[in-house]
């Protein structure tokens, strides 16, 4: 049920900017732009939100998205319009607008269908990828580490 809802979410948020942004440039009919968003709302969910998102996080779960948003939108745009340059502006700006809700899905999908219940505690956590173990040691300064020893040399020699 909770991919089923955060399918819905981002369909609904693909079909609005293809449905709003990719006609103004593009002569595409209903149930192109309706085949379009299912494939694109297909597509990023299972690469983008299940496979990128886990591992490494939103950031990059988004530029993906982008990426393939605007290849998908564009190769499919070429083969209804004889215009290139209109293609690509309609896909750019519809592949940006989604990109821009795309931080808020992942948000929800980290939250509500990536979390997973931790058995040995009993309590709820939300797995949102591999963080790395912060390490503080002497040399992360290297200046204050060089200041530090030349006045104990100081100290010493006096």
């Amino acid at each position: 049920m909770k991919h089923w809802q955060a399918l819905g979410i981002k369909f609904a948020v693909i079909a609005t900017a293809v449905y709003s942004i990719y006609p103004l440039f593009d002569e595409a009919g209903f149930w192109h732009l309706l085949l379009l968003s299912i494939l694109l709302t297909g597509a990023s969910y299972a690469i983008g939100d299940l496979f990128l998102l886990k591992r490494y996080g939103n950031l990059v779960a988004s530029i993906a998205d982008f990426g393939l948003f605007f290849l998908v939108l564009w190769l499919t745009g070429l083969m209804i319009s004889p215009d290139p340059f209109d293609v690509l502006t309609a896909s750019f700006f519809t592949a940006l607008f989604i990109t821009f809700a795309e931080p808020f899905i992942h948000l929800f999908i980290q939250r509500r269908v990536l979390e997973t219940v931790n058995e040995e505690y009993n309590d709820r956590t939300s797995y949102t990828g591999p963080h790395p173990d912060t390490e503080f040691s002497s040399d992360i300064f290297p200046e204050d580490v060089k200041k530090k020893r030349f006045q104990e040399k100081q100290t010493e020699e006096e």
